[in-house]
């Protein structure tokens, strides 16, 4: 009996756990209930596959980003190291990394020091990329429309001898061919443009009244003398090319001559001798002199010039005189008026007044992308002059660096 009853227990609760999975197997599934399951297996294993591409493909991504990203990195190092190593310095960018060629430098020159911002050694730095965009406003519809369009060519009714300084042209000169360009020009006037004079000598008129001297070149540029050379007997001075011509308002005898290395005009002024309005350009040996003043140009008549090419309008003598007098106000007139070369800027307004044509308004382009370049010039001068060195190469109180003694000269 207790045998009995023990199997008994144990049949009963192996019913218990067994029968639910007896039923589960007895029962039967449709044809479509497979396929459904298949299916979704399948599908499941098709999206895993295409997780782990994709996984896979992304990690290929990041590892080909993380390269690239690298070579950017190296090659804008690379950049900013070379121009440390271009301005002198003698550490790199970190400040820890001496640069060996610079250590080797002269111990007399004070490199730029690393902790100088970006772009203080370029004046304008802050000009074009914080303070104001230096580019001309042009529409691009305007730039489309002029695409292909040959530029306007007006003359200035003079020929370039020699220059020097900001407005030197020296591919434009023509000296060796003055002998000829002077027999063939019509009045037989030398012109002579200082943009860095007094008022009264930046544009003055030779015109001879005797024969030439010989070596009269050297004697306007280098050596200014009065053998066959004295005003009111070989020539006359004017202040304007009208008057040169017209024979009117010569400059009285207000003239020195043969102070050593004084050229055109010594002493020469048109109400009384008026010192360093003078030029010099070559010494004795032939090398470039830098005396007397900067910017001058010589001139000598074009012969084929048309005649209004010599003749300023009343517009264009307007300017002169406010550049000459109030250069706030002619600058207030556009960029034009910050291009030093006297018949360039003299272009660029004509042209610009002149808009009515295509060719002139490309020629008014050209003129003034010409002349932006010394506008640029121009405020980096002024600001190097605020901000940046004084006389002795002392650093200002305004420099990037401030007052430090440790560098307080130094080449920058």
């Amino acid at each position: 009996d207790l045998l009995t009853q023990s199997n008994n227990r144990t049949n009963a609760t192996t019913m218990r756990v067994l029968g639910p999975l007896l039923v589960a197997s007895s029962a039967t599934f449709t044809l479509g209930q497979y396929h459904e399951r298949n299916a979704a297996r399948l599908m499941y294993n098709e999206f895993t596959l295409e997780a782990r591409e994709e996984r896979i493909a992304q990690a290929a991504l990041f590892e080909e980003n993380d390269e690239a990203f690298g070579n950017l990195m190296e090659a804008e190092n690379a950049k900013i190291f070379e121009e440390y190593r271009e301005r002198g310095s003698k550490y790199g960018p970190d400040g820890v990394t001496v640069i060996e060629e610079n250590k080797l430098k002269a111990t007399s020159t004070q490199p730029t020091d690393p902790r100088v911002p970006p772009g203080f050694a370029d004046p304008f730095w802050k000009k074009i990329h914080e303070a104001e965009n230096m580019e001309p406003d042009v529409s691009e519809h305007i730039l489309d429309g002029l695409n292909g369009t040959a530029s306007e060519d007006w003359a200035s009714g003079f020929i370039l001898l020699k220059s020097k300084g900001q407005i030197q042209q020296w591919p434009l000169e023509r000296r060796d061919d003055f002998d000829y360009l002077y027999e063939n020009s019509p009045n037989k006037i030398i012109r002579r443009v200082c943009e860095s004079c007094l008022p009264s000598h930046k544009e003055i008129f030779y015109k001879r009244i005797t024969a030439l001297p010989d070596n009269f070149l050297n004697l306007i540029e280098n050596q200014w003398v009065s053998t066959n050379n004295v005003i009111g007997v070989d020539f006359n001075l004017y202040s304007s090319y009208e008057d040169a011509v017209a024979g009117n308002d010569a400059w009285p005898d207000y003239c020195t001559y043969g102070q050593q290395d004084v050229g055109f005009p010594g002493e020469c002024g048109p109400t009384g001798q008026t010192p360093d309005q003078w030029n010099f350009f070559t010494d004795s040996l032939g090398e470039p002199a830098y005396t007397g003043q900067p910017d001058v140009a010589f001139f000598v008549e074009d012969f084929q010039a048309e005649a209004f090419d010599y003749y300023l309008s009343d517009v264009d003598k307007q300017i002169d005189d406010e550049l000459a007098n109030d250069p706030a106000l002619a600058y207030k007139r556009g960029v034009c008026a910050y291009n030093p070369f006297r018949d360039r800027r003299r272009i660029c307004f004509k042209a610009c007044r002149a808009t009515s044509s295509p060719e002139a308004h490309k020629l008014c382009l050209n003129m003034k992308e010409e002349s932006l370049r010394f506008k640029m010039y121009a405020w980096g001068s002024n600001q190097e002059q605020q901000e940046g060195t004084e006389a002795g190469l002392l650093m200002k109180t305004t420099h990037a660096l401030g007052d430090d003694p440790s560098v307080g000269r130094g080449t920058y």
